[in-house]
């Protein structure tokens, strides 16, 4: 008895303590437009026009049995941030999900199927329930894999190139050295590969370096 009472406590504790705040259901009316606004921007500040600004919106709930939040009910809502990075997103409330994230995104084909690449994620619940409009800079610091998609999806990337991003998919770095070279790497593989003019110049190995 005893055992059982203590699990119910730990449950109740949990939901109150650890679910994820409801706060943002009462900032607005059902039905009302929520604007969430701003501009893609890269680390010296300059624009970064033409990308896709993902809002994703997702159900955060506790779970019991595993004893941490989880996300579900994931909805994807893109729209292309204009020539000067500017984007806005217009999203009517409804209550339901209370998870607001951010992406900056290309569309990709890949094997057939189209998904998006994402380059830069946000969480933007607390800024969201602070009402609207929502204003949101999105900064990119690093634009070398962005250059080299936009090559990718119109078709100007190399056979050797698409072979490796098939086969190891996105690179956990890409350095440029100059017109046409670039250094893709891949820090669990352990390999470094270098381009020249789209194709593969040199391999280098190296000690992996595995997550913490």
């Amino acid at each position: 008895m005893a055992v059982w009472v203590n699990r119910w406590l730990i449950a109740v504790l949990a939901t109150v303590l650890l679910c994820p705040s409801t706060a943002a259901d009462y900032s607005y009316s059902k039905g009302e437009d929520v604007t969430i606004r701003g501009q893609v921007v890269d680390a010296a500040g300059a624009p970064v026009g033409n990308v896709t600004v993902l809002l994703e919106l997702s159900r955060t709930r506790f779970q019991v049995t595993r004893f941490k939040k989880t996300k579900g009910n994931t909805l994807r809502v893109p729209v292309t941030a204009g020539p000067d990075g500017q984007y806005q997103h217009q999203w009517r409330w409804d209550g339901f999900y209370n998870t607001f994230e951010l992406a900056v995104a290309m569309p990709i084909l890949i094997n057939g199927r189209q998904d998006f690449e994402i380059l830069h994620r946000v969480e933007i619940t607390p800024q969201v329930d602070q009402g609207s409009p929502v204003d949101v800079q999105l900064v990119l610091q690093e634009t070398s894999y962005l250059e080299w998609l936009r090559r990718f999806v119109d078709g100007r990337a190399s056979s050797e190139e698409q072979r490796i991003f098939y086969d190891l998919g996105r690179p956990d770095r890409i350095d440029a050295h100059g017109e046409g070279e670039f250094a893709w790497w891949y820090f669990q593989v352990g390999k470094v590969y270098r381009f020249r003019d789209g194709a593969i110049d040199l391999i280098e190995p190296f000690d992996p370096i595995l997550p913490p």
